[in-house]
């Protein structure tokens, strides 16, 4: 994170200063500038000291549209930007006007990392919201598309992991999409298959795309290393995910199990050439190094390329059935321990857990009918429970 100490810097009143909050932070608050992307820092502060009669810019932080974090004030003054939140939240302003359109990349991804670096200051997690969500806000900031850009805030290792539904069949029922968005994500395999639109025009904040290869294909290419990540983007994935331009985050091959140092060198090289790729076309990495695979956390010193490159890191959990792999306690302490093996490596990338949700119509074994069907029950009464049992779960996601 690019952070830049603005705490002195002009314009700010000649007498007039902030007092200090009574009660810890509890909360960030997100504003936008109702601005252009171009308006200065300066600006803004200058209106609100001249015009406003403010003690300074009324933001603890802005996030410029280029991915610059700036200090305005410390953390700890009563700095009034939302409202009845002043006296616990902290307030963070994106420039930009957010009306009709998203934050750009850049900017959302250093509004994470600020969040996550709030939260690891602060020692403890900090809600995230929106200026008109604070109490007695009437106004429309951060934007009338905040509810679709918001869950993009709570994406880091510092804030949580993700939890995603997982379909492979491209029947997408109106009912499952409307699940994917209160639970926050949905991954789709093989969108191009079905009306992968439904999701973004329902407003679904993290739509993931998955192709999916046959394996004997992923792991040849992948022992070439970064040669083999060219010719599975050209060959195999693009051809397939162009078709879907409205999806700007995919998840990678499917990884095989590196078992030595060669083979976890060679995986490292594909996936660092493959975030390249990705980014090159304006798409977002997903990768599958946190996995059910099982992965030998002692060869996690040789994926530090492509962990520098990727934007985020996956773990599947099935959830078949009777038996939610990830709502048992041994399917939860290997999530934790997934997730202390990116710490422990110093790789600071944020982790999303994908689970299969079952209903699929796919008759392969494993693939949704030891659950709902042999308990009697319909595919919207399964999912309905698995996403409550999702939703208690994620607050015990570290």
């Amino acid at each position: 994170m690019n952070l830049i100490d603005m705490r002195t810097s002009p314009p700010r009143h000649l007498w007039k200063t902030w007092d200090r909050r009574t009660l810890p932070a509890t909360h960030v608050v997100v504003h936008h500038s109702a601005t252009s992307y171009n308006t200065s820092i300066y600006e803004i502060a200058f209106y609100h000291v001249n015009n406003k009669d403010m003690p300074s810019i009324q933001y603890h932080y802005v996030v410029t549209a280029d991915g610059q974090v700036c200090w305005m004030n410390d953390d700890e003054l009563l700095v009034w930007h939302g409202h009845g939140s002043n006296e616990w939240g902290i307030g963070v302003c994106l420039v930009g006007d957010f009306t009709h359109e998203h934050p750009p990349e850049v900017q959302l991804r250093a509004a994470r990392e600020l969040v996550a670096h709030l939260e690891a200051r602060h020692g403890r997690r900090l809600e995230v919201i929106g200026h008109k969500e604070a109490p007695r806000a009437a106004t429309a900031c951060p934007g009338d598309t905040w509810d679709e850009w918001k869950g993009e805030l709570r994406m880091t290792e510092g804030g949580g992991a993700r939890i995603l539904l997982q379909t492979q069949s491209p029947n997408y029922p109106d009912w499952l999409v409307d699940h994917a968005r209160r639970l926050g994500g949905c991954q789709l395999i093989n969108p191009w298959r079905g009306a992968w639109w439904k999701f973004r025009d329902a407003g679904v904040p993290f739509v993931l795309g998955r192709y999916v290869a046959p394996n004997d294909a992923d792991n040849a290419l992948v022992a070439q290393g970064a040669r083999g990540a060219e010719i599975w983007f050209r060959d195999w994935f693009w051809p397939n995910a162009s078709r879907c331009p409205g999806i700007t985050k995919w998840s990678g091959h499917n990884e095989k199990p590196a078992f030595n140092a060669e083979q976890a060198r060679a995986q490292d090289a594909f996936v660092s050439r493959l975030a390249d790729l990705y980014h090159d076309h304006g798409l977002q990495l997903v990768a599958y190094r946190v996995s059910t695979h099982h992965w030998e956390y002692g060869l996690w010193q040789y994926f530090g390329e492509s962990l520098a490159k990727v934007d985020y890191l996956a773990r599947n959990s099935y959830a078949y059935g009777d038996r939610f792999d990830l709502h048992d306690a041994d399917g939860l302490m290997r999530l934790v321990k997934d997730v202390e093996a990116i710490r422990r490596y110093g790789h600071r990338v944020p982790p999303c857990i994908l689970t299969e949700i079952g209903y699929d119509s796919d008759p392969s074994p494993g693939i949704g009918h030891r659950g709902w069907r042999t308990r009697g029950i319909d595919a919207e009464t399964y999912t309905t429970e698995l996403i409550h049992a999702l939703l208690r779960l994620s607050s015990a996601v570290p």
